[in-house]
């Protein structure tokens, strides 16, 4: 398998596509996961970490990761 390096472009078009799936949609809406679901999604998209260690681990982040794998499989 051959990894390819997304354009700036591709990856604001996959953060779109990720903030408008419905599962990670309803936790950036929520007012206990949001803080976990924005810096999962940012980190899964672009690299940055988890400004809270603990929350790479929390259910939020797994159900994140889950729809990103899912979007990035079509690719």
């Amino acid at each position: 398998m051959t990894l390819r390096i997304k354009t700036k472009q591709e990856l604001e078009q996959l953060e779109q596509e990720l903030r408008a799936h419905p599962m990670v949609a309803a936790r950036l809406n929520h007012k206990r996961d949001m803080f976990a679901a924005e810096a999962a999604v940012k980190n899964y998209v672009w690299g940055e970490a988890f400004p809270d260690p603990g929350w790479a681990g929390t259910a939020t982040a797994r159900q994140i990761k889950f729809v990103y794998d899912q979007l990035t499989k079509k690719q």
